[in-house]
């Protein structure tokens, strides 16, 4: 990083001068620039009227669904950073803050900066900042002091990881809020490690009745937020996925929908080919067969009814291991998520962050 101040670099930054090389970490950059692009202003903004009641309430329940499944790991979240005076924010895929719950100290610091449940903290409305940057990105961004675009911000310093469904459909924003001086690298990894546990619990609870597969460097992750997890129709089309496992293939988004196989054998350019990790495979010895075919094949398939329609049962194809992986079986039933209700403002203990 550039030795310079950070306060010379946004000078030179808004005066159109040339910044040195790795002055400001390349997403800050990018997303200056694509706020100086809006026509934001650094140092003055109409800030947008708050939700009211109705309106905040109404947003909360848009977003139950996976709220109720991430309040674990939230809750977690909050456990861990409280006592260092942080605060811990949820906000919906429109960078809507939905709740927060944290240090009532920086809550009050919060309130002068519109940082509250029913504030809109899109990058376009509100400049480069941790809820808004992450939603452009679609991954975990932190920004320090200054590094936000609005001067009235600097007193702050945010990590933020976006939350994505196994279908890759962007859902929201978890993120940490606290002093500069005070919020730092443990903070970005405990909220990377919320968006993956809440990203698994997802992924077990709209992938349930799907074939899936998972797969690891090491046998002893199979079982964490980690592993690379797939999830297959009867087909052998893929319907969902994680991060960890599209990365490890090279993949992204738009891969759901490609065939594991076709014909029985893999392909160039399938599924079927091989993760990075040396010591994980992703296909059985005997090629996984689906749909119709499940009947006549003895290692696959799912069982069907006399109508001929399947009676789907998840099964779990894992692998971490040298060789092959082995195929066992578990229930695919599992309980709907109940609706959360969530009441607007700050309480104790509780909160989407």
């Amino acid at each position: 990083m550039s030795s310079l101040p950070l306060a010379e670099i946004r000078r030179r930054f808004f005066e159109g001068e040339t910044l040195p090389d790795n002055s400001v970490p390349s997403p800050i950059l990018h997303s200056w620039r694509r706020c100086l692009g809006l026509g934001l202003s650094a140092a003055r903004l109409r800030l947008p009227d708050k939700l009211d009641t109705a309106s905040l309430g109404s947003r909360q329940q848009e977003n139950a669904d996976w709220l109720q499944l991430a309040r674990p790991a939230i809750d977690a979240l909050f456990d861990s950073v409280v006592d260092d005076g942080h605060v811990v924010i949820v906000a919906d895929r429109h960078g809507v803050i939905l709740d927060q719950m944290g240090h009532p100290a920086f809550l009050d610091r919060a309130e002068r900066v519109a940082l509250l449940p029913g504030m809109d903290w899109r990058e376009d409305v509100r400049g480069t900042n941790a809820i808004g940057t992450a939603l452009v990105l679609g991954g975990p961004v932190r920004v320090r002091g200054s590094e936000h675009y609005l001067e009235r911000n600097r007193q702050l310093s945010c990590t933020a990881g976006a939350i994505v469904s196994p279908q890759g459909e962007l859902l929201g924003v978890v993120d940490v809020s606290g002093l500069p001086r005070k919020l730092g690298d443990a903070q970005q990894q405990q909220v990377q490690a919320a968006v993956r546990h809440i990203e698994q619990r997802l992924f077990d609870e709209q992938a349930g009745a799907l074939f899936e597969l998972r797969f690891a460097p090491d046998a002893a992750t199979l079982t964490t937020p980690r592993c690379g997890r797939l999830g297959f129709d009867d087909d052998g089309v893929l319907r969902a996925a994680n991060r960890a496992a599209l990365s490890a293939l090279g993949l992204d988004w738009p891969a759901l929908g490609t065939p594991l196989c076709r014909a029985g054998r893999a392909e160039p350019g399938t599924l079927a080919q091989p993760p990075r990790h040396r010591r994980c495979v992703l296909a059985p010895r005997r090629p996984v067969v689906f749909g119709a075919a499940a009947a006549a094949h003895p290692t696959a398939g799912g069982t069907r009814s006399d109508a001929g329609r399947p009676r789907r049962r998840a099964r779990r194809t894992t692998a971490g291991q040298q060789g092959w992986p082995q195929r066992r079986r578990c229930a695919a039933g599992r309980p709907a998520a109940t609706r959360a209700t969530a009441a607007g403002g700050r309480h104790p203990g509780a909160g989407a962050g």
